[in-house]
């Protein structure tokens, strides 16, 4: 019984996280999403879950749990670094760590890819972002779990390193 509330916990904090993920600073005003891009496939493990979290798409892995959410935002947080959107992101987590956080080349651009460790409401998390600006929109790449598999965060980068955006004219 005490295993179960745990569990449940964990799928409240980590919606949290997807509502923060989406909104970066607040809620949302008149922003478009965008359009017309694409990603590659996650395996069978997955599947789409709606969480009224305002993000583009919410995954979950129905063997381990995890959450892995998908969000844009177009013609805001232009001027912002990729570094400073992160920050934003990491807010909900408290105590957080960050492990790393390095630069990949996305759909030619570049992304700033960032692993932490924290807690949200007493809860431990482990989470990956990846943030990418391209043709005026804002693209965040979430996973949250309270352990990410190796395998996890292999085809969590595999599916962000898919995506591709060509803004319609």
């Amino acid at each position: 019984m005490a295993h179960q509330r745990l569990n449940n916990r964990f799928y409240v904090v980590s919606a949290f996280l997807l509502l923060a993920s989406c909104s970066v600073t607040g809620p949302l005003r008149e922003d478009r999403k965008a359009d017309g891009y694409q990603l590659g496939n996650l395996s069978s493990k997955w599947r789409v879950v709606a969480l009224n979290s305002g993000a583009d798409k919410v995954y979950l892995n129905t063997q381990s749990k995890a959450l892995l959410s998908v969000n844009s935002l177009c013609g805001r947080y232009e001027d912002s670094s990729l570094e400073a959107l992160t920050k934003e992101l990491l807010t909900p987590m408290k105590q957080h760590i960050v492990l790393s956080q390095s630069d990949l080349t996305i759909s030619g651009r570049r992304a700033l890819h960032t692993v932490t460790k924290g807690n949200l409401d007493g809860v431990p998390v482990e989470s990956e972002i990846v943030v990418i600006r391209k043709n005026r929109c804002l693209f965040d790449f979430n996973i949250y779990a309270k352990k990410i598999a190796v395998a996890e965060r292999s085809e969590f980068l595999n599916f962000v390193k898919s995506f591709e955006f060509q803004e319609s004219r």
